[in-house]
Parts: structure tokens; sequence; C-alpha cells
């Protein structure tokens, strides 16, 4: 550079030397240094809408900060080649749609479901292979990390079914998660001796284990029933409360189910 000015002088014109090894090896000037930490800096998010079965894939190019909206299922990013990235890269990715979304490394696999509400922080530890080793950082967006439904009823319901029919209102939609599921009500077994049975269903299906049997000591027999369950969702399957009678009828007055989210899927 003998004989230069100042103002000749070019970013791709000055030797880099990365004495702490923190950018991929190759950036030699300070103009590649630049660029890797413009790319590395958080900028304006890109906000993607989600689409049924749809994929981001990331590249070193993408900016850092990603938002999802919309209200498809099946929506997936995935993580750059950690090769093609520095030790220390980070992306942030915030879940701002109505369903979970999947996580995956540069190879595919996946790393983590982000549920809705939440944001991902993910740090690139080793980038030695295609998946790399990521930090992850994972933050719920909702009030104090809650999420719950409630959903009672003081309207009679009355069946004389012997298998499993669905409590009028006492079904729920709710979003991805893990939860830990209430049920009770007051109820009347109007013949001496039969069996009242009440159980929790997801997407049309029993719920192992949640099943409660009460026996009419009398006729008119006035008792209460209560279930408990922790139940994982995707997002699109319902919870619901079902019940039956061996015989005669079932009359069920005052219930109500509460649900609250304890995590992730």
């Amino acid at each position: 550079m003998s004989g230069l000015r100042v103002d000749e002088l070019f970013a791709e014109d000055v030797s880099f030397i990365d004495t702490f090894s923190t950018y991929k090896p190759g950036i030699e000037n300070a103009q590649l240094a630049l660029e890797e930490l413009r790319r590395s800096r958080v900028y304006k998010p890109e906000i993607i809408t989600t689409t049924l079965n749809g994929t981001k894939t990331l590249t070193i190019s993408d900016t850092t900060f990603h938002v999802a909206n919309g209200t498809q299922t099946g929506y997936s990013y995935v993580l750059p080649d950690a090769t093609t990235l520095s030790g220390g890269r980070e992306y942030e990715i915030y879940n701002d749609s109505t369903q979970a979304i999947l996580i995956k490394n540069g190879a595919g696999a996946t790393l983590f479901t982000l549920n809705v509400e939440d944001i991902a922080r993910l740090i690139l530890s080793d980038n030695t292979s295609v998946a790399g080793s990521w930090v992850q950082d994972i933050k719920t967006g909702t009030a104090s990390g809650i999420t719950s439904y409630s959903i009672g009823s003081d309207t009679l319901f009355s069946t004389s079914s012997a298998t499993d029919v669905l409590i009028t209102g006492m079904t729920v939609t709710p979003v991805s998660g893990r939860y830990a599921c209430y049920y009770s009500a007051d109820i009347k077994i109007v013949a001496n001796n039969s069996l009242a049975q009440v159980v929790f269903f997801k997407a049309g299906t029993m719920v192992t284990s949640t099943r409660r049997t009460s026996q009419g000591v009398g006729s008119n027999f006035l008792t209460s029933q209560a279930m408990l369950a922790e139940i994982s969702v995707n997002g699109s399957e319902t919870i619901d409360v079902r019940v039956n009678i061996s015989s005669s009828s079932l009359d069920i007055n005052q219930r109500r189910m509460i649900l609250i989210r304890l995590g992730g899927v």
C-alpha cells in the first residue's frame, strides 16, 4: 500500500488478523470482517407468514431476527449450515402465529418446538459440522409464562347413553403445549346402582388413565365427580369431557373444566 493516500485506501486492502478466532477462517481483510459483523447484528426483523407444511431455510445472508405469524400448522425454521457461520452467531425467532413451529438445525434434525408467543435465542457454539451445536435460550411471551382456559356451565345436561358422549360446551382447542387439566361437576345418578363414568378425550380419542366411575346408592343419588390429567396438544387438537351411564339416565349440573399450560409439548 506504499504511496497510497488515506482516501485511496479500501477496506479490502486492509489485512485482518483474528487474534481471538471469532470469525470463520477465510476472513482475511477488514471488508469481509465488517460484512460478517453486519450480518451478525440484529436489524429490522424478517416477518414470515406461516404456510401449511412450509419451511424457511436460513442462510448466512439472512437477518438474525425473525417473526413468524399466521394460522397454519406444520411450519419449520431450518438454521443455516453451521460450517458457513462464525462461532457465536446468534438468531432470534419469535412465534407470533397461532400454532407451534419447529426449529431445526442445518442437517434438518428438530431441535425443539417453539410454542405460541415464545421467543428463542440461538447461539452457535460449535461450527465444525453442518448441524452445529446451538445454545438455546427460550422465553415465554405470555404474562408470568401462564396460558389458561376455564369453561363452566350451570345448564342441566342429561344423557341416557351407555357409550361416551360429549358434555355440551365442555370442549376447548388450546394453543400447543403441555397442560394440567382439571374437571369437576355435581351429578345425579337417577337409578339405584347405575354406574356413571366421566373421561377426558383428546382429538377424539380417550386419554388413558383418566376415566372415573361413580355408582348410584339409591335412586336420584347426588354426588360429584372430578378428574385430573396432564395432556399435550399440538395447537389443532381438542380437549373435551365425555360421560356415560350404565342404565336409566344421568344429570350433570354445575361443572367446570380448567386447563393450565405447564410448558412446551
